[in-house]
């Protein structure tokens, strides 16, 4: 079990996860000004998608991981939405 939570740990240290959480929460965010939540949800997901499909072809390679950590910025951002509206609505 500790081999795990040391992985994760590794994982969560990277800069480009890190990376990938912050600016996921950021436009999943930016969506919801305009955006209902499971339009913003599907906007931001499809960009993270977006993004790893290029990566495949021009950058990096495709990287579950990042997909990953943008699935985790925007969870982030829909507990912090719901916290929002439950307690300023």
């Amino acid at each position: 079990m500790s081999n795990v939570i040391n992985c994760v740990f590794h994982w969560l240290h990277q800069k480009d996860k890190q990376q990938h959480i912050v600016v996921s929460f950021g436009i999943m965010e930016s969506n919801l000004i305009v955006f209902g939540l499971a339009q913003s949800v599907f906007l931001t997901f499809a960009i993270g998608i977006g993004k790893e499909v290029w990566d495949k072809y021009y950058g990096s390679g495709f990287c579950w991981y990042d997909i990953l950590g943008n699935t985790l910025g925007i969870l982030v951002a829909i507990a912090l939405h719901e916290i929002n509206v439950y307690f300023y609505s």
